[in-house]
This record gives structure tokens, C-alpha cells and sequence, in this order.
């Protein structure tokens, strides 16, 4: 059986052979499929828990920033796939509060999973007001159970945060990093 919403076509009884078989002469369609159904990639071997594609999704976001008083461009964008979301970032500002507290972007797409907590990188950071011990020694800090991230300072054991303080004014920061959604 053959079931038509909008532009798309949802699988029921029929196998897709016999779905394309039929006189489908509209327009192109999309393959839809209930919620739980997916890809199955089953008949290849393998050892992983699921072999079932599920889940894909692309968008845009927008992100907030503590401690940045003046955030003029911020774009993001996604693409998910299973649980695997990866972001593409650009982000300027002119000032922040200048505060030494730590600076913190909250707004990523997916909420993270529990006991990933990340550092990632590489992260371009650039502008007219940065301290020496930041700039490209800087990566992405992803806490679980979160949809914000930290910067800090990857030249530093600890990997430190970095404050307001040591990023102020006409800075730019891009990236693009991956983490794993709950």
C-alpha cells in the first residue's frame, strides 16, 4: 500500500521494488518512515548494539554568551546523524564585561549525554584584544548533561578556563567540533 502526505511516500505493506513499480508519474518524493523505523543495516557484519540509521537532521542555531557584552555575528549550524551532532560555529564580538569570569556560550542544538564530557578543538580565536596564552591554544570544554561549552586554554595542564578578561574586545571565534547528543 502506497501512502502519500504532502511530497512524501510512506512505506506500509508494500516493498519499495513494488512501490516504484507503480505508476508514480506527479514529481519526485521522499521515502518517510514511522518513528522507531530506519535504515537497517543489518546484513553487513558487524559488532556494534544498533545497525539501524534512525535519526538525521540539519539546522541552524543561535548561540548566548555570558560575560560578552555585544555579540554582533552568531551563526551556527548541524548536522546530526544517530547521536553524533556536529556544529559549525562564527561568532564575533566587540566587548564583554571584562569581569575575569569565565565566558560561557550556552545555545548548541542537543542537549550532550551523560559521561562525555569533551575538550575539543581546534578553535580559530583571533582579534585586536587577546592575551599571547590564548589565541590558537584553545579548545572547546563540553560538559555532559549540558548545551553550553566553555573555552580553554589547551597550553595549560589544567586546561584552564578563559575569562573575560583575556578576550575583550573585536574578537572572533570559529569552529567546528562534534559531540555526542543524549
Amino acid at each position: 500500500m502506497l501512502k502519500t502526505v504532502s511530497t512524501q511516500l510512506a512505506l506500509a505493506s508494500d516493498t519499495l521494488s513494488e512501490i516504484l513499480a507503480k505508476d508514480n508519474t506527479s514529481g519526485p518524493y521522499n521515502i518517510a518512515m514511522d518513528s522507531g523505523y530506519g535504515i537497517d543495516f543489518s546484513a553487513t557484519a558487524g559488532t556494534g548494539t544498533s545497525e539501524l540509521l534512525d535519526d538525521y537532521e540539519e539546522g541552524s542555531f543561535a548561540m548566548t554568551a555570558s560575560r560578552i557584552t555585544d555579540l554582533t555575528t552568531n551563526v551556527g549550524r548541524y548536522t546530526k546523524i544517530g547521536n553524533i551532532v556536529t556544529c559549525e560555529i562564527n561568532l564575533s564580538w566587540t566587548a564583554t564585561d571584562n569581569s575575569g569570569n569565565d565566558v560561557i556560550f550556552d545555545g548548541l542544538p542537543f542537549t550532550t549525554a551523560t559521561g562525555t564530557e569533551t575538550s575539543t578543538g581546534p578553535v580559530l580565536i583571533y582579534g585586536t584584544d587577546i592575551n599571547t596564552d590564548v589565541g590558537a591554544a584553545t579548545v572547546l570544554r563540553i560538559d555532559d548533561n549540558q548545551t553550553r561549552f566553555f573555552l580553554n586554554k589547551a597550553m595549560d595542564a589544567s586546561l584552564a578556563s578563559i575569562n573575560s578578561s583575556q578576550i575583550n574586545s573585536a574578537t572572533t571565534l570559529r569552529s567546528t567540533f562534534s559531540y555526542t547528543a543524549s
